[in-house]
């Protein structure tokens, strides 16, 4: 509730409003505080008060200036209940403010209180209200924190109610308490709450003290969670989500380029059991040294770069990237080249979730732009070979005298056995768009002390190169169970299948443009004839399409299961 106060007129014609600044501050909060009459607690501070006043046809407000010049009492009223627009009259002699105030409002529906040392302009059924609440006695004093400064804007509350106040600038307050054993509620946003009882004390100075809440940054380091504040070097993480969307083949940690500073990832050829190179901390000076930064998967150390093999990327929660050597206070010498952490999905507790993940990618070879010669360019090529080879050998010379000849008739032989005008592109025809396709479910969930997660994903992938194939099968469970509040117990199972098909063949570059892996009938041949410079020196060989389709190598890794059973335990 808002007050409005009355004040002397001495320095301006709105001067009044300032001088009970305090008032107004205070008065608000105080919204069921219990009033008393004005007859039980006046004393002898209005009867000592008294007041010559003869006006007429004036507002209330000047009135109320007037008895405050003379008395230096202060007035005042809640804002909406005097009536701007009626004109007062009074004519007294050497009469106390409280006749004064009587005679004055013999006629009206306002009636007056007496209240914190001020006397309050109210409504008589307002007031009629008040007098029927239970007495009590008032509480003051001064909030202040540890240093000693007062506490504006704190909030004085009775328990269990909602009669309250709050602070003034100098960190005062003003309570009326009713009667009976009572408990004050001291609160401000930063500082501790406080609860004093309250026995029927005149005044109560509170000091409260600083509450400091610290949210800490945690780091997933492999073997525990830990803060930020006891890391001392660079981590650098991504989140399970950011992971998969990045990676356009099958490559975990082809997510990783471009995003991680430091780290250098090569090897990635289009076969899609590739093994890539890491690099995160440069080449190490040591022979034989190990140049890969460690992995971590769930806290279990591996010692191999190919992640994907062992974890659907559709499964990571988080990957942490431990930069610098720093990150051998955890490891070990194991670490000098850094670490990469790797946590997977666990179930959230009370809540079911349910989720499919499909993709499609595509792998296009780059060749930089480079074309091999056709059958006409290779043979002008040969042409010119065979011609400087004639001009600086003096024995060719003395056995073929005339180069056109000499050239004519090694030659005759090419242009015999094979067709000329034809064009093979043997690189077109062991290379392809890769492709690739992953399926992905899980579903997790829990109750108040258990969760679980389980899911199933397909890999599929085709290399670059003819026949060059990839499947992978991943199963996840992992269940965890609140044995106390200090103490969880967990089992994490992981399960993968996997199928490679290798192709067998080798370069195409030996294989000529005029030549096809194709006889008459359009079926693939056994073997090439192949020529060389000379007729004598034609051979037969293996052709690549032919032995990619039956003698491709295969691999395949049986389902494993890994079973892990892991416990963490909170200090109390």
């Amino acid at each position: 509730m808002l007050y409005k106060i009355m004040k002397k007129k001495y320095v301006a014609k709105n001067a009044w409003c300032i001088y009970f600044l305090f008032a107004v501050i205070l008065l608000p909060f105080q919204t069921k505080a219990v009033t008393t009459p004005v007859q039980s607690t006046r004393g002898l501070f209005l009867e000592d008060k008294v007041v010559t006043i003869h006006v007429r046809d004036v507002s209330l407000d000047e009135i109320l200036l007037l008895m405050n010049k003379q008395t230096s009492i202060s007035f005042g009223y809640q804002e909406g209940v005097i009536d701007r627009e009626r004109k007062f009259s009074l004519d007294v002699s050497g009469v106390t403010v409280e006749e004064a105030l009587r005679t004055l409002f013999r006629d009206s529906n306002y009636d007056f209180e007496y209240k914190d040392e001020r006397i309050l302009i109210v409504l008589k059924s307002s007031k009629s209200q008040q007098t029927n609440t239970p007495q009590g006695r008032t509480v003051k004093g001064i909030v202040r924190d540890q240093s000693g400064t007062p506490l504006p804007g704190a909030t004085v509350l009775l328990k269990g109610t909602t009669i309250g106040v709050a602070t003034d600038i100098n960190g005062g307050y003003h309570l009326l308490v009713p009667q009976g054993d009572q408990v004050l509620v001291f609160s401000l946003v930063g500082m501790k709450t406080r609860e004093i009882p309250y026995k029927g004390q005149s005044e109560i100075n509170v000091m409260m003290e600083e509450d400091v809440t610290e949210v800490d940054e945690v780091v997933v380091t492999g073997y525990s969670v830990r803060k930020v504040s006891e890391m001392t070097g660079a981590a650098q993480q991504f989140d399970g989500k950011e992971v998969s969307n990045n990676m356009v083949n099958g490559d975990i940690l082809s997510a990783l380029k471009g995003h991680t500073t430091g780290l250098q990832i090569s090897g990635s050829d289009g076969n899609p059991a590739r093994n890539n190179s890491l690099l995160l901390r440069g080449v190490g000076t040591l022979y034989d040294s190990k140049q890969y930064p460690l992995i971590v998967i769930d806290g279990i150390v591996t010692d191999f770069t190919n992640i994907s093999g062992v974890v659907a990327a559709n499964d990571i929660e988080k990957i942490t990237v431990l930069k610098d050597a720093a990150s051998s206070a955890i490891y070990g010498s194991r670490a000098a080249m850094g670490v990469i952490v790797i946590t997977t999905k666990k179930g959230q507790k009370n809540k079911l979730t349910t989720s499919v993940d499909m993709k499609f990618g595509l792998s296009v070879q780059n060749f930089g732009g480079l074309r091999y010669m056709t059958s006409e360019e290779l043979l002008d090529y040969g042409k010119m070979s065979l011609a400087n080879w004639w001009n600086g050998n003096k024995s060719l010379q003395a056995k073929y005298p005339d180069r056109d000849r000499f050239l004519r008739d090694t030659l005759s032989s090419l242009s015999q056995n094979f067709d000329l005008s034809r064009t093979t592109d043997w690189r077109d025809l062991q290379y392809q768009h890769g492709v690739t396709k992953s399926v992905g479910v899980n579903i997790s969930g829990g109750s108040e002390r258990a969760s679980y997660y389980l899911s199933y994903n397909y890999f599929d992938e085709k290399g670059t190169k003819i026949d060059n194939k990839l499947t992978r099968n991943f199963l996840k469970l992992r269940m965890d169970y609140d044995v106390t509040s200090f103490l969880t117990l967990g089992v994490n199972l992981s399960g993968t299948f996997s199928r490679y098909e290798s192709p067998n063949s080798g370069s195409f570059e030996d294989y000529h443009p005029w030549l096809s892996p194709y006889d008459e009938n359009g079926k693939l041949k056994k073997s090439i004839s192949q020529w060389r410079k000379f007729a004598m020196y034609n051979v037969d060989l293996v052709n690549p399409l032919m032995d990619n389709r039956y003698n491709s190598s295969i691999m395949e890794n049986p389902l494993k299961v890994v079973p892990l059973i892991h416990s963490n335990l909170t200090p109390v």
